[in-house]
């Protein structure tokens, strides 16, 4: 019996009617009170199929998230889309096809709207009786509740779809934020996101000043080697540098332009860049097997997830940073002690000759040395060395060269073969841009005899208490350049009132305001000037170093300064 067709006398149609509105409401109120969508369907499924004598029904409904209508029941229809090829399986048990072959399925649907949205579509089937107008404005009449009961069940999902996502997103964030290590920063960020998104493989790449730590952070089972991964990371990551880093969303449906993926095997797949203002700190992966799996509002939520992640990212690796500085300042102020160990910490005692020293480092450790080093009765050892280039290499190339020095000065006595044997030892532990200049003499304070050799070194000032100036510049090639290089030696009588200045390079090319260097014409005018003032050697040292930091307009000389001077009394 069908809406137009149950009775012709008034009265019949009246009762008809009153009968039909009291089950309508009951209905109404059924789905209405529905406890979930499933139940909704039912409640539908059993009134239409009542009122219109429908063989088959069937609802489709929309996925807010991903904008995708497919079928919701019956439940052998569920997720296919809406018109798709799989067809209508079977008639809920009315009958197989083959006993309808001759008769036609007829259909009639209505769609179900809230607000001009597209919620849902209802569709009717029955075997070899049309549908008529009455029926088809009865199924337009019910529209309107069937849309309001549904809709309700998708605001409902949708919410508590977000407070799941949200309630997710502050425990990872809470987890984020109580780490400042970052590889578990990474795990953590990995490890919440099965719970957010569909999420068959996931990689965090870390960047650093532009480049890609070659070990990425992943989750599933990827087929793809690491460096693949790391290599189309770098890719990717000099694409957003050429055309701005912006959010992808990759599927089957919407192929990249590039080939711009990072994951082979995946249908579906979001690639967020970790900023940090304008800078890329990392790339954020996300893949699933699934087509089409990742919603805009989806992806929003991501995207926010994606923002702490790189403050959380970023904030790591600064606390590694000071870290790690903290430890290198602690490693330089032990090297810096060690060195400092190998300067005498005072002037040794001599008869009849005043000693005093400086060493001033460009940088926290110097590749500069000096000594006066006991031999034997009354024989002391003038040592000033200068390594190529300064910091933490050249203090290492220092400590070897002084303790190649102290091991021959302790096996031989003759200075140039001192010397060669230090060269030979030199040139096999550096390369061929580390070289080390040095003077080494042997000052016999009882006879007044400094014998000498000159390694290449900047040459000491002698400068004698009559006023005449001596440059010691007698010697060899600096140490370390060549395998093999030999060295002469030379002797000089020291007098009283002379005074002899041995020095680095970064006294006599120290610049000042105007670029001018100081130079050996320099340095012998400074110490002229000093002649008369009756100062001590410590005095003329401390004074030749305050000259070398005023030229420096950073108050730090340019290249280490050392000095050693002896005053004869």
């Amino acid at each position: 019996m069908t809406f137009e067709t149950a009775a012709s006398r008034p009265e019949e149609r009246s009762r008809l009617q009153e009968r039909k509105k009291e089950l309508l409401l009951s209905y109404l109120r059924a789905f209405h009170n529905a406890r979930d969508r499933n139940q909704l369907f039912s409640s539908l499924h059993e009134l239409l199929r009542t009122e219109f004598g429908a063989d088959e029904v069937r609802f489709a409904s929309i996925d807010p998230r991903k904008g995708l209508l497919s079928y919701q029941y019956p439940e052998s229809l569920a997720g296919h889309p809406l018109g798709g090829e799989s067809g209508f399986p079977g008639s809920d048990g009315l009958g197989t096809p083959d006993r309808r072959e001759r008769r036609q399925l007829e259909t009639l649907s209505v769609i179900l709207s809230r607000d001009s949205r597209l919620i849902g579509v209802v569709e009717l089937s029955r075997w070899g009786l049309p549908f008529d107008a009455g029926e088809r404005l009865y199924l337009d009449a019910l529209a309107p509740h069937m849309a309001i009961a549904l809709n309700h069940f998708l605001l409902s999902e949708e919410a508590e779809f977000r407070a799941r996502i949200e309630g997710r997103l502050k425990s990872a964030l809470r987890r984020l934020n109580a780490s400042l290590d970052l590889d578990e920063i990474l795990q953590a960020i990995l490890d919440h996101l099965p719970g957010l998104l569909a999420c068959d493989w996931a990689a965090i790449f870390v960047a650093n000043q532009g480049e890609f730590c070659d070990r990425p952070a992943l989750r599933g089972d990827w087929e793809d080697s690491e460096q693949t991964l790391f290599e189309r990371a770098m890719r990717l990551g000099e694409y957003w540098s050429r055309y701005g880093a912006n959010l992808q969303v990759l599927s089957s449906e919407r192929p990249p332009q590039d080939d711009l993926r990072i994951c082979s095997e995946a249908q579906s797949e979001v690639q967020i860049p970790l900023m940090n203002g304008d800078q890329l700190v990392g790339i954020f992966c996300l893949a699933s097997r699934e087509g089409s799996a990742y919603a805009m509002d989806e992806v929003d939520l991501l995207q926010a997830f994606a923002d702490q992640a790189s403050l959380a990212i970023e904030r790591a690796r600064l606390h590694q940073s000071m870290l790690e500085k903290s430890q290198l300042e602690q490693e330089v102020r032990i090297a810096r002690e060690i060195q400092l160990r190998f300067l005498p910490e005072t002037m040794p005692s001599i008869p009849g000759v005043d000693l005093g020293a400086a060493n001033i480092a460009s940088q926290t450790v110097s590749g500069d040395y000096y000594d006066v080093i006991p031999i034997s009765r009354g024989q002391w050892g003038l040592v000033m060395g200068d390594v190529s280039g300064k910091g933490y290499a050249a203090g290492l190339i220092m400590s070897a060269f002084r303790a190649a020095l102290l091991a021959e000065i302790r096996n031989n006595f003759d200075i140039g073969a001192i010397l060669s044997k230090v060269n030979c030892l030199l040139w096999e532990m550096t390369n061929v841009h580390r070289y080390v200049t040095a003077f080494y003499g042997v000052f016999d304070a009882e006879k007044g005899l400094l014998t000498y050799s000159n390694a290449g070194h900047n040459p000491p000032l002698l400068l004698r208490g009559d006023g005449n100036a001596e440059w010691l510049e007698e010697g060899g090639l600096l140490l370390g350049a060549f395998e093999t290089a030999s060295y002469s030696q030379h002797r000089i009588e020291l007098r009283s009132g002379d005074r002899l200045l041995l020095y680095t390079d970064g006294l006599s090319e120290s610049l000042d305001g105007n670029g001018r260097e100081l130079g050996i014409d320099g340095l012998e005018r400074l110490l002229r000037e000093q002649q008369g003032n009756g100062l001590t050697a410590q005095e003329i040292v401390d004074e030749l170093a305050r000259e070398a930091l005023r030229r420096s307009p950073s108050g730090i000389p340019g290249d280490d300064v050392t000095l050693l001077a002896l005053r004869m009394q």
